[in-house]
């Protein structure tokens, strides 16, 4: 089965690049896919993130003050990781396009992500967001109910 990015995930990764760029960061991580979704288009995703405190002026504050990708370009390991499983979700729902719900749960799955750091720091609860996405981005209902 072929499997498309949505033009919403394509603004949102030309922009983690740009956001690479403007922290001095020779590789793309997983910190620059969270700020590239936060400058974004998809309006459930940036109200979950409102919602847990996470903005995009916050995060970029904290992605600056981790060490910069080790990677000399490209994208780096979890990056690389986040996009794959993020398209494994979108597959794994049955959907025909990645969207940025589904970078959103790659990045929380991926491992030894900067992300879950900028996260713990804003004090983001990440179950909550990962329910949170299948409720409104995927509309799965009682995703939200289940949080006890």
């Amino acid at each position: 089965m072929a499997i498309d990015f949505t033009r919403e995930l394509g603004r949102a990764l030309v922009s983690a690049q740009d956001e690479a760029l403007r922290l001095g960061s020779p590789g793309i991580g997983t910190q620059h896919q969270l700020l590239g979704l936060l400058h974004g288009d998809d309006a459930n995703v940036l109200r979950i993130f409102e919602e847990q405190g996470v903005t995009l002026a916050r995060a970029r504050e904290r992605a600056a003050a981790l060490p910069a990708p080790g990677d000399a370009s490209g994208v780096t390991a979890a990056a690389g990781a986040a996009l794959e499983l993020a398209v494994q979700e979108a597959l794994d729902c049955g959907h025909r396009e990645v969207g940025p719900g589904h970078l959103v749960m790659g990045i929380l799955r991926a491992e030894d992500a900067p992300t879950e750091t900028i996260l713990s720091d804003l004090g983001a609860d990440t179950v909550r967001i990962a329910r949170s996405v299948y409720a409104f981005c995927f509309r799965f209902p009682g995703a939200l109910e289940s949080l006890g």
